[in-house]
């Protein structure tokens, strides 16, 4: 039902070298149809046995990317027109930064914001980004996310032992590279009832509170931060 859309907002983008890797987990309604008569050569399509799992499906694209900066995309949200080219002129300005993140929004529907990830619209925090992000100072998503492809050779990709591992790929990202945060809001987050995070919200808490221990035990994490975001976490839920 949205997947045009999505692709719409890519096709707007004001940095227009870009190529789009679509990965279809199986879909069963007409995403398939929908893609392939889309008359542009940027935009390639691959469709594979389903997983269910959201990890899985980006390291299935990261498999097949060729360019030097790489950003996700969900089939239901969208991006602002200029979200690759700040993202890049961002990276142009860092250039010891690994990757850029930007801040964004909540949205029923386009253009109508029902929360925003950060409060804050303007400026940029740069740096190692590793316990702000654990301490959720700043909130964000893989769709918010552009980074330099040759970290992944280091980083490596999505852990796949759970359906979705974003928080601790974020984590790793952070804790191994400086980046940058913008606080101009350049990617929107649809929200509707077959939404995977709503749908699956008791496992990605169980996720979320086995990574942050984990990165304690790795000492990445210091432990009273540790039970600082835990606590943070229970008085959320």
């Amino acid at each position: 039902a949205y997947i045009l859309e999505t692709i719409r907002s890519i096709q707007a983008q004001t940095y227009a070298n870009w190529e789009l890797v679509i990965v279809d987990d199986d879909s069963d309604d007409d995403t398939e149809t929908i893609v392939l008569a889309m008359s542009d050569s940027r935009i390639r399509y691959c469709k594979q046995v389903r997983t269910g799992s959201v990890s899985k499906v980006r390291n299935a694209g990261l498999k097949l990317i060729k360019g030097t900066l790489v950003a996700f995309m969900d089939s239901d949200d969208l991006w602002h027109p200029e979200y690759l080219q700040k993202q890049a002129e961002a990276l142009a300005r860092y250039p010891q930064a690994g990757y850029s993140l930007t801040n964004g929004y909540n949205f029923y529907q386009p253009g109508i914001a029902t929360y925003y990830f950060n409060p804050k619209k303007q400026g940029e925090l740069s740096g190692n980004l590793f316990i702000p992000f654990c301490e959720g100072r700043f909130f964000t998503f893989a769709q918010a996310l552009v980074l330099r492809s040759e970290l992944l050779d280091s980083l490596g990709v999505f852990s796949e032992h759970f359906r979705d591992t974003t928080f601790g790929f974020m984590g790793e990202l952070t804790y191994a590279a400086e980046g940058v945060f913008l606080y101009e809001p350049l990617f929107s987050r649809r929200l509707h009832d077959t939404n995977a995070t709503l749908q699956h919200e008791a496992e990605h808490l169980r996720y979320f509170i086995d990574t942050v221990k984990a990165f304690a035990r790795c000492n990445m994490l210091p432990k009273c931060t540790m039970k600082q975001v835990l606590f943070k976490a229970h008085i959320h839920t």
